[in-house]
């Protein structure tokens, strides 16, 4: 998992739209198998949310507010269950300050919009 984090952050570095739709969804899937096998109800929380941002980016128009409002509860999410994780905690923490980031950026542009 630690190599997906890397990956995942490094994306979430360059923009939010640096990854194209299609791999964006691809990686959706990819993190909801692997939560899957976590116990608990954060886990079921973040996979949920990511359903829902699944499904947002395959809209015809997505609803770049709604997308990022998703993003920011799936980073605060993240950063809340980092300590409950044996991976790198720090890399799940800056998963989340990603997400979260990613989250502000488009729900400012789509207030701007």
């Amino acid at each position: 998992m630690s190599e997906r984090l890397q990956t995942t952050i490094k994306h979430f570095q360059a923009g939010v739209t640096s990854m194209s739709l299609a791999a964006a969804r691809h990686s959706i899937e990819s993190w909801q198998t692997e939560l899957k096998s976590y116990d608990g109800k954060p886990f079921d929380t973040i996979v949920s949310d990511l359903g829902h941002l699944h499904d947002e980016l395959g809209k015809d128009t997505i609803d770049g507010k709604k997308v990022g409002k998703l993003l920011t509860k799936l980073g605060k999410e993240t950063a809340r269950v980092a300590s409950s994780t044996d991976e790198k905690n720090s890399l799940v923490i800056e998963l989340g300050t990603q997400l979260e980031k990613a989250g502000a950026q488009l729900d400012k542009e789509a207030a701007h919009a």
